[in-house]
């Protein structure tokens, strides 16, 4: 049996690690996009965002348990998802099987 990537990078983590207890910061999830046809690139755009709508009982349950807000109603076309929460939360949220990555929303700067 293989071991499973970390859904949260080291650096990422270690910055989760470093919030004080009551400091959130806002987390990008990756959710799983269950179709035959992500593999083709030949989906819709509604068709992810109706494929992930199962997850978000889930991470609104545990957003709700751990404390924190989705800021998206729904995934984008990609099956991304932002929410504010502390490091608790972003940590039980990585552990939801429709969760396949979690990164930390940052600003993009030209270079």
């Amino acid at each position: 049996m293989t071991s499973q990537p970390p859904k949260i990078s080291p650096e990422f983590r270690s910055r989760l690690e470093a919030l004080g207890a009551t400091d959130q910061m806002r987390a990008i999830l990756l959710l799983d996009v269950p179709s035959d046809r992500v593999a083709t690139r030949r989906w819709s755009a509604e068709e992810a965002r109706t494929n992930t709508q199962p997850a978000f009982a889930e991470i609104d349950q545990t957003l709700s348990k751990f404390g924190g807000k989705r800021l998206s109603d729904r995934a984008n076309p990609l099956g991304f998802v932002v929410v504010e929460a502390g490091r608790d939360a972003i940590t039980a949220l990585a552990s939801l099987d429709r969760v396949k990555a979690v990164m930390e929303n940052q600003s993009v700067n030209a270079i």
